[in-house]
């Protein structure tokens, strides 16, 4: 907890997903559930969407960054699974690693490479169970 007059950190929280295939949408979920908390104020939340290489200029200026996406890991449905970048091909499977057109783990490589990248990545995966045309969560 930082001392009474020093500046937070800045925490970039983004829900990355396809709100219109069900579960791939969950990143997008909760984005918009933690809205409704009350976060401090060095707390932002972003609905990336499919966003890919369009989340860098985002980056800017943030210390954590946590990214909360569906992640196809052969878990039971509802798994959460937190992971750093570096961490993420151990977890999923390579030809899973986006459902959206752009690897995550691109963005974070040319970000590293732009000097954009924030010190601390963070990856948070829900196994979804479904991954269908509708664009409600499934239970």
């Amino acid at each position: 907890m930082a001392s009474s007059g020093a500046t937070e950190q800045q925490v970039l929280l983004i829900g990355v997903g396809n709100e219109a295939l069900r579960d791939e949408g969950v990143g997008l979920h909760a984005i918009r559930a933690l809205a409704r908390e009350g976060l401090p104020a060095h707390v932002r939340l972003l609905e990336g969407g499919t966003g890919g290489f369009g989340l860098l200029a985002c980056l800017e200026g943030v210390h954590r960054v946590v990214v909360i996406d569906a992640m196809a890991m052969g878990h039971p449905p509802g798994t959460v699974v937190i992971v750093r970048p570096e961490e993420l091909r151990s977890v999923v499977p390579p030809d899973h690693l986006s459902l959206h057109g752009t690897s995550l783990l691109d963005v974070l490589e040319l970000a590293r490479a732009l000097g954009l990248r924030p010190p601390e990545v963070y990856i948070v995966g829900v196994q979804p169970a479904q991954v269908t045309w509708g664009f409600e969560l499934s239970p």
